[in-house]
């Protein structure tokens, strides 16, 4: 039998997967597991992680099963449900009502009876908004204009609760609601706030921005839809459970004139069609990739078979699919309302405006890219209060108010009870020990303090004492939490004592969900997320968004090393939450913070800039220094996408900022060098470099490795081929030592190829070896080949067939590399045996050896037909054999074929080596002045 403790373990790995197929197979294997358990509470855990990985990652029929299961439990649980459990059971069954409009195969009398069900249950919790809103949104598609606006009238009149969506999901509902009666004006206001970044949520505010590209058209707001659909597009692209959004960009590319691009984008995702189990979205994608097909064959883009099948049947098969949806959805209401919004989505007839977009959307303006509002950085310092507050009571209002509005004046009015303390007339009455026991509970140690952790316990036991006082119900309990979690920070205690303590406070008493963000500290970031956003859940449950923000803000710090996806969207909400309260900027420094950590650690860089930008400008707005992290994250994020002007500028002030602060100031002198080599002023990064390499060798450093890498390069732009081989060798031995075994792999290739330049082919072996095995343990293909075709042409300055032979075995090594489970990248093997073919080949004509040269060119060009490079390089080569072999008359031939053919500018070198090695053979033959010709035709000046 699965013990409890096994499936809370894949609940956890449950969690920390991206939602998709992946995560929906771990929950399932989870639920499994939770029914070989026999607990109940484990079984609803497992069912309700499933239902949310089918609802946000892979709609499936079987989620309405397993909503069904749920259902039942809520109403006859075998053990009573804790009450986080029990909120979290209510808000899938709002999810429920949404999923079965998608569903065209639920009779009409079926889903009625079902909605009339739901909102029953839900309504004896007291919750009414979410089934007045999903009955609004179920007009649209059963009844008319006129029932929309009454269900809508109804929707309006019902106060929102803790079911109702979030503020940017509402608004894309309510812009639903005013598109269904034909209020083009209405459904854009309704989106105002998400579309310009105020509101954000899981997927917003893509989604919206995708809905709201037809209608900025209709508006004749052309600007902001070129902006909403560069900024969407980003974030859709790859989301398959919101292709209904994903389609709507592509519809609009070939509605504004650009059926070559929707085409090159619809080609990849072609394939989702078959996974999508949502009715709806699937006739939505088959009708928009029908109407891009078609645009694309009337304008010559999209060729005649795609997938082995005709591009003209396949449009009209994916017709044929959604036509037969659209039908079962009409049949189903009873109207033609469905179908009528779908005519609408795929309306090809061109917009009255022109649009201009972007050549490159990974390229397009910031301000297009732009996905949160940043508003202005600047802002006044909070003053220190001139006098102290008039009595501890007083004292205590003053600073709950404080850090209620995230007021930083808060932390100056502690900092003078901590300093006035013994000043203060004791407390004596209930009220007063309260008030005492909350401030000092919140007092931190000095900065000069000889033993924080000693001192806070002192101030935490007095509070604990006056808390047993005062009539504040729940403080002694908070505070015996604090001091548990000061324990277990210690090494004196354990963290299981603090949630057994948190746990045995009611769920309702007023410090439970403030002792739950103890376990932020947790030294397992899984169970400190878990922790902190059930602490969120609840801060939210009371009205306190701000807390609620950040508590959220806090989860998304921990989650980073285990979910980033999970990390990026608690930063979204945050973010919302604190512009919606209000908040001061300075409290939105750690969303930001996360915000962007998370998406570069996604690989996602570009995007990564923008908010880590702002977690910097609004801590120098307040008079702080850059975050340490959001400084090295936005460094790392501005060189992957090599934005070297601002690179140098950030990572200048940077290390202004942080002058004597060890790794992080040669981190970021490190950078500055990176970035004065990158635009050109290799001289000073090398001296910037070798300034600092003592310094950092000295102590011991992680920054060892890159300074010496970047001195490397630095060195050889300025002509040192010497002293750059000695900074690649010691990079790679700092890599090795580091066991970055694919950066060491590179900095061995580097150093060897310059060890042959200043030396001998013998001397270079040795590294272009090591190359070579640390690439392949890394599993780096790229880099691996590049270090065996090195040592295969060293080996054949000696012994040219060791040489060739070396070059031969590197496919079937290159392929057992690429097999490997630890590598990451595929192998072609024609394009790379062709590729050492042809290197081989020039091994031999440096060599002499004309005919084996011509051999291995002709062998090389049967190998690279899909690669017209390599094609016309092997042919050149062949023909310079065959010059060399005195068969002009064949080499002739090929040439001139080369110079016609060739007119890609790419490989205008192509062109020029083939006129090379023609007016060689022209000269030899006796046709000096047609030699001439061809030096002065292509700018060759004769030899």
């Amino acid at each position: 039998m699965t013990s409890t403790a096994d499936v809370d373990r894949l609940l956890r790995a449950v969690e920390g997967l991206p939602h998709g197929v992946d995560r929906v197979r771990a929950a399932e294997e989870a639920v499994t597991a939770a029914d070989d358990s026999g607990d109940f509470l484990a079984r609803v855990h497992a069912r309700y992680a499933l239902h949310t990985a089918y609802v946000f990652g892979s709609p499936s029929p079987q989620e309405f099963t397993v909503a069904a299961w749920l259902t039942r439990a809520l109403e006859q649980p075998e053990v009573p449900l804790p009450d986080d459990l029990r909120h979290s059971l209510l808000w899938n069954l709002k999810f429920v009502l949404s999923r079965l409009r998608h569903t065209s195969s639920v009779p009409l009398d079926v889903l009625l009876g079902l909605y009339d069900d739901i909102e029953q249950r839900l309504a004896a919790d007291g919750f009414r908004h979410a089934t007045a809103v999903n009955r609004a949104l179920l007009q649209c598609d059963i009844g008319t204009p006129d029932d929309v606006a009454a269900a809508t009238a109804v929707m309006h009149t019902t106060p929102r609760d803790e079911l109702s969506d979030c503020p940017a999901c509402s608004g894309a509902s309510e812009c639903a609601l005013a598109v269904a009666v034909g209020d083009t004006d209405g459904a854009l206001t309704a989106l105002l706030p998400t579309l310009n970044g105020t509101l954000l949520c899981q997927d917003e505010p893509a989604f919206s921005q995708a809905v709201a590209l037809d209608l900025l058209m209709r508006a004749g707001r052309t600007d902001e839809a070129v902006a909403a659909h560069v900024a969407s597009w980003r974030e859709l692209r790859e989301r398959q459970a919101l292709s209904s959004g994903m389609i709507r960009h592509l519809v609009w590319l070939a509605r504004t004139g650009r059926p070559e691009r929707a085409w090159r984008l619809l080609g990849p995702r072609l394939c989702w069609i078959e996974d999508i189990e949502s009715d709806l979205e699937r006739m939505e994608m088959a009708a928009g990739s029908a109407a891009v097909i078609e645009a694309g064959r009337a304008a010559g883009v999209v060729p005649d078979r795609v997938g082995g099948e005709d591009s003209d049947l396949l449009a009209a098969e994916l017709r044929e699919i959604s036509g037969s949806l659209a039908a079962a959805f009409d049949a189903r209401n009873g109207t033609t309302n469905v179908s009528r919004r779908l005519a609408a989505l795929v309306d090809l007839t061109p917009y009255d405006d022109a649009v201009e977009l972007p050549t490159d959307i990974g390229s397009a303006v910031d301000a297009a890219t732009r996905l949160i509002a940043r508003g202005d950085l600047t802002t006044d310092a909070h003053a220190v209060p001139d006098a102290l507050p008039d009595g501890v009571i007083s004292w205590r209002a003053q600073v709950e108010h404080a850090i209620e509005v995230f007021d930083p004046v808060a932390s100056h009015l502690l900092t003078a009870w901590r300093d006035h303390r013994a000043d203060q007339p004791a407390p004596t009455t209930p009220t007063e020990w309260a008030a005492a026991a909350y401030l000092d509970r919140r007092v931190t140690p000095a900065a000069d303090s000889e033993d924080p952790a000693a001192e806070r316990r002192t101030w935490l036991e007095r509070a604990l004492d006056e808390a047993t006082h005062g009539d504040d119900d729940g403080l002694d309990d908070r505070i015996r939490v604090d001091l548990a979690a000061l324990d277990a920070e210690e090494g004196t205690g354990s963290w299981d004592a603090v949630v057994d303590l948190v746990r045995s406070m009611p769920a309702d008493a007023p410090q439970s969900t403030n002792a739950m963000t103890s376990l932020g500290d947790h030294p397992d970031s899984q169970v400190a997320t878990a922790w902190l956003e059930r602490a969120a859940q609840a801060f939210g449950r009371d009205g306190s968004r701000g807390w609620q923000a950040v508590t959220l803000a806090r989860a998304g710090w921990r989650a980073l090393d285990h979910d980033p996806v999970a990390a990026e969207s608690d930063a979204r909400v945050s973010l919302s939450l604190l512009a919606d309260v209000g908040a001061p900027r300075l409290s939105q420094v750690l969303p930001y913070l996360v915000f962007g950590v998370a998406r570069a650690v996604q690989g996602r860089p570009d995007e990564a800039v923008e908010p880590l930008t702002c977690a910097i400008d609004l801590s120098r707005g307040m008079g702080e220094p850059a975050p340490v992290p959001a400084l090295m994250e936005l460094c790392a994020a501005l060189a992957a996408i090599g934005d070297w002007p601002t690179l140098l500028t950030v990572a200048r002030r940077g290390a202004g900022e942080y002058v004597s602060h060890g790794e992080i100031t040669w981190a970021l002198r490190s950078y500055v060098g990176v970035a004065l080599l990158e635009i050109g002023r290799a001289e000073e990064a090398a001296a910037l470099l070798e300034d600092l390499l003592p310094e950092v060798r000295a102590q011991g450093s992680t920054t060892v490795a890159p300074t010496c890498r970047t001195l490397g390069r630095a060195l050889e732009r300025i002509g040192d081929a010497e002293a750059a081989r000695q900074a690649h060798l010691l990079a790679a031995e700092a890599f090795e030592e580091d066991q970055r075994f694919q950066d060491a792999a590179r900095a061995y290739l580097s150093a060897a190829e310059l060890t042959w330049d200043v030396s001998t082919a013998d001397e270079a072996l040795p590294g272009y070896e090591r190359a070579g095995e640390l690439a392949f343990d890394a599993g780096d293909l790229d880099t691996y080949v590049g270090a065996r075709r090195g040592r295969a042409a060293a080996l054949a300055q000696a012994d040219l067939e060791g040489g060739l032979a070396a070059l031969t075995a590197c496919v079937d090594d290159a392929r057992r590399l690429a097999a490997a489970p630890h590598c990451r990248y595929d192998v072609n093997a024609e394009a790379l045996r062709g590729s050492l073919l042809l290197q081989g080949a020039r091994l031999c004509r440096a060599q002499g050896r004309s005919a084996q040269a011509v051999d291995l060119a002709v062998a090389a060009q049967r190998h690279a037909t899909q690669i017209p490079a390599m094609q016309w390089e092997a042919q050149v080569l062949q023909a310079s054999g065959l010059a060399a072999l005195d068969r002009a008359d064949e080499a002739e031939p090929l040439l001139r074929q080369v110079l016609d053919a060739v007119n890609d500018p790419d490989l205008v070198w192509v062109r020029i080596e083939a006129a090379r090695v023609l007016a060689i053979l022209l000269d030899d033959t006796g046709r000096v002045e047609q030699a001439n010709a061809i030096w002065e035709q292509y700018g060759l000046g004769a030899p």
